[in-house]
């Protein structure tokens, strides 16, 4: 209606879509990624934070723009302590179309939003420890987007990886990576990191999230485009006798879960099942069962 009646009529209209995976609970329909079917619309803004602070700045812009707006939130980063916001957050604004760099350097430039963020600061510290400073940009506004911003570093870095939880093919990436072949100007060594061209299973949920972005990626995206060697750490293995059981929490945030009573000690023998002990998450108060039998629980 805006644009039928040159701007007489707004469309003041935020709706707030769910998104992304990587946490237990989130379900295979509400943890997809469809942001590229959203940014393929003309006239409406399209955010996805990854920071608390962004997530209120944006959506107060969005208020204010009157405008359209499609407002993606990953549900993975929600109820996460670490990630509150300021008490001045009803204050805060983001300008739409503008990015944030998170990070400076000179070496490669790595582009993402949403989920994919914390990915690449992972990629990027692994990158720091050869030597490589990347340059860390959170897009944030995906329509429109920051190409000013971006262009700038991967003229400077001369490398540039886009990272995104969403499809490959026609996904936000390609649209990042076309922009700069056509405008940068100087020669651009570039590659992206997406999901498969595949939906979220439901059975498979599991480890569907792990497949979705493979975990390392972006690592791998930023050392092949430098022409660096990558050695992979084999995971520490479990002593003989010893077993790690995993309490998964009841909310999408959990990282970990706090123990508030045990129930076995030193010396007991454990059966299939035998509840182990209580435990407080981010949203409730649950039991751990044991998921296999031991003849008896050491010290260690």
């Amino acid at each position: 209606m805006y644009w039928r009646t040159d701007g007489a009529w707004e469309c003041p209209v935020i709706v707030m879509i769910p998104c992304g995976g990587y946490r237990p609970g989130l379900g295979p329909f509400h943890a997809q990624s469809l942001e590229s079917l959203a940014i393929h619309v003309p006239g409406i803004d399209v955010f996805m934070p990854s920071t608390a602070a962004d997530a209120s700045g944006l959506l107060n812009a969005a208020f204010d723009s009157g405008r359209p707006t499609l407002f993606f939130y990953p549900k993975a980063l929600l109820n996460d302590r670490g990630l509150a916001t300021s008490p001045t957050c009803a204050a805060s604004s983001c300008p739409s179309a503008r990015a944030r760099v998170e990070r400076r350097g000179d070496d490669v430039t790595l582009v993402a939003y949403g989920n994919a963020m914390e990915r690449c600061r992972r990629a990027a510290d692994a990158l720091a420890t050869a030597g490589v400073k990347a340059e860390l940009i959170d897009l944030r506004s995906l329509s429109p987007w920051d190409e000013d911003t971006v262009l700038a570093s991967a003229r400077k870095t001369g490398h540039l990886l886009v990272v995104h939880e969403d499809n490959h093919s026609c996904g936000m990436g390609a649209e990042v990576l076309a922009t700069v072949a056509q405008k940068a100007g100087v020669p651009v060594r570039m590659s992206r990191v997406t999901r498969a061209d595949t939906v979220c299973p439901v059975q498979l949920f599991q480890s569907a999230r792990s497949a979705a972005l493979v975990q390392g990626g972006a690592g791998r995206g930023g050392a092949s485009l430098l022409e660096l060697e990558l050695e992979w750490q084999a995971p520490t293995q479990a002593e003989a006798g010893l077993f790690t059981i995993e309490a998964v929490g009841s909310s999408p945030s959990d990282e970990s879960v706090v123990m508030v009573e045990c129930r076995v000690a030193v010396g007991d023998a454990i059966h299939e099942g035998d509840l182990l002990g209580s435990f407080e998450t981010a949203k409730a108060l649950m039991d751990l069962e044991s998921p296999s039998a031991a003849p008896s629980i050491s010290s260690s």
